[in-house]
């Protein structure tokens, strides 16, 4: 009996789940004990690339230890059958394409046929010579392991060389048993709408991951029909935690949201990117359920601006559950809405607190938080609705937020806003605008009164002690319509008779990004403090400077060679 509790192979099993392939190697030589623990480690996850892969030989000898495989890319021709010999797969990763290549005298086949191993054997037994035979190998290769997959994806784009998945493919997937998690489509016009509804309706039970690109999809139809049909049939309730929907230009939001989001009970994060270009955005929310309990993250984002409303995003954000008080878990945690018409409505759903029952048993209510307070992350830009009294709202009702990204903030909002109390922030990504129009009615105000209130803007940061990254770049509301570009638009002065050397207090600023068009008035003594507080003295210095520095272009050359004097990164500006 061995007495050293550190050989018992259960502890060698967990070390080696913390080494890298190179270390797992060095410790499967050590002693025939640890080459059995170890070595199959080394085997567990196999990634086929053009350059660097296992030989062959190798790979159908230790195909019993393979846990996890990925395609990089598929070589026509000289791929071997490995779909009989994997039989125990967690994890498999497809590729989108397909490459051709002729069994000629080319190099790749030269160095295959340079190795000890049986090549051509392998390659005249291999049933992918021509594309059809390529996924009727994966399909072979997915009910081999039916019983075992946990993640399947498929990635990448289709080639002019590429042909469609099978039927028989997608129910290959659709057999997998209840241990498939996660299922991942992100390629090239691969799925037709039926068959994905089809792969929805028969793995949403079981599937906790389910992230679809819409540019996978063939065509569009009418989801309404298909779930007509699955009204005759027994319904299942979706155990979906993760549900991405992302691209799809040809199914209509309101029928994306009946049949696929709201349907899913448990979700914890929604992803959904509303890109349809020939609907209007006047689409019914009511059908929404009463709430999601565990749905924390929520990303709906519109590159067409305002494809989807104001009224239809408070719909949708008014099922989140909000975090009961004293409770650690519960109410959204990060919002982000890109490029959608959120506004006053969705924001008063953010703000707004309440009473909830402590049980369903009971009549005894209980305060809820809002969900201002709870949230940690925050995106907004490209929102026409979103004003720069709202940004102040979030930053003085927001005790637990890391992350902001907004258009802008009017210097005189803050001023006569209540205190920060995100003094946690990591992340400031927000246009200072102290232009002399502000506020809807652009009421005129003297330049030299929004002068004086700028020391007030840099107390206000300097209190933000745990920033590390400070973004000051403007981004307009709409970025398909013209607006106001940020040469127009007057900003803090980055100078230290401005109040600069208030923020000396920002220790761990890595990144700073100032507007690519516009001069922020940076001066050689700015950048003199700058490095003095922020990399000679930092605990952590700062990493990189983007944007204009300089108001002349001899000054802007003299300024970024002083930082990358001191190792600071500053990209070169055209």
């Amino acid at each position: 009996m061995n007495d050293n509790q550190w050989d018992l192979p259960e502890i060698l099993m967990i070390i080696g789940s913390f080494l890298g392939q190179c270390d797992l190697a060095r410790c499967s030589m050590v002693c025939k004990a640890w080459q059995h623990s170890f070595y199959p480690l080394i085997w567990r996850n196999i990634v086929r690339t053009l350059r660097r892969s296992p030989p062959m030989m190798l790979i159908h000898k230790n195909a019993q230890h393979i846990r996890s495989l990925k395609y990089d890319f598929f070589q026509l021709g000289l791929e071997p059958d490995l779909s009989e010999d994997l039989c125990r797969l967690e994890r498999l990763v497809l590729p989108g394409s397909v490459m051709q290549t002729s069994l000629g005298n080319t190099p790749l086949l030269k160095a295959l046929a340079s190795t000890n191993e049986a090549v051509p054997v392998h390659l005249s037994q291999s049933p992918c010579h021509d594309r059809s035979g390529v996924w009727d190998y994966f399909t072979r290769m997915i009910r081999q392991n039916q019983k075992t997959l946990q993640v399947l994806s498929i990635e990448g784009y289709l080639t002019s060389y590429s042909t469609l998945p099978t039927y028989d493919f997608w129910s290959a997937i659709a057999g997998c048993s209840s241990r498939l998690r996660t299922l991942r489509i992100k390629s090239d016009r691969q799925i037709s709408l039926s068959t994905l509804h089809m792969l929805w309706r028969m793995t949403c039970d079981h599937l906790e991951t389910f992230d679809v690109d819409g540019y996978s999809v063939l065509h569009g139809g009418k989801l309404r029909d298909l779930q007509e049909q699955d009204n005759e049939e027994e319904t299942k309730e979706p155990s979906i935690q993760h549900l991405r929907l992302t691209n799809f230009q040809y199914v209509h939001p309101q029928e994306m949201l009946e049949t696929w989001i709201l349907p899913c009970r448990k979700l914890k994060t929604l992803v959904w990117k509303v890109d349809v270009p020939h609907f209007s955005p006047e689409w019914d929310t009511e059908s929404a359920p009463e709430y999601w309990p565990q749905l924390e993250s929520i990303e709906i984002t519109s590159e067409r601006s305002r494809k989807i409303n104001d009224k239809q995003l408070a719909a949708i954000l008014s099922r989140a559950r909000k975090r009961g008080a004293g409770e650690n878990r519960g109410g959204l945690v990060r919002l982000d809405l890109r490029g959608t018409g959120c506004g006053e409505s969705s924001w008063q759903v953010l703000r707004t607190t309440g009473t909830s029952r402590t049980n369903i048993d009971t009549l005894q209510l209980r305060p809820v938080l809002s969900h201002f307070q709870t949230l940690t992350e925050l995106d907004v830009t490209h929102c026409m609705d979103v004003g720069s009294v709202m940004v102040q709202e979030v930053l003085s009702s927001c005790p637990v937020l890391r992350s902001i990204a907004a258009n802008s903030i009017h210097i005189l909002d803050i001023a006569a806003g209540d205190p920060w109390v995100c003094l946690g922030l990591k992340s400031w990504s927000v246009f200072i605008n102290i232009s002399s129009n502000h506020g809807m009615d652009m009421t005129s105000v003297k330049t030299d009164k929004l002068n004086d209130l700028q020391p007030l803007v840099y107390q206000h940061l300097a209190r933000l002690t745990e920033l590390q990254t400070l973004n000051f770049d403007y981004k307009p509301p709409l970025p398909r319509q013209s607006h106001q570009s940020s040469t127009q638009l007057p900003t803090l002065d980055w100078q230290l008779k401005r109040g600069l050397d208030a923020l000396s207090s920002l220790t761990k600023l890595r990144n700073l990004h100032f507007l690519k068009g516009n001069r922020m008035g940076m001066t050689t003594s700015s950048a003199k403090w700058m490095i003095e507080n922020w990399v000679v003295k930092g605990p952590i210095k700062l990493e990189s400077v983007e944007g204009r520095l300089g108001r002349q272009k001899t000054e802007e050359r003299a300024i970024g060679k002083m930082f990358r004097e001191h190792g600071v990164h500053v990209p070169i500006l055209g």
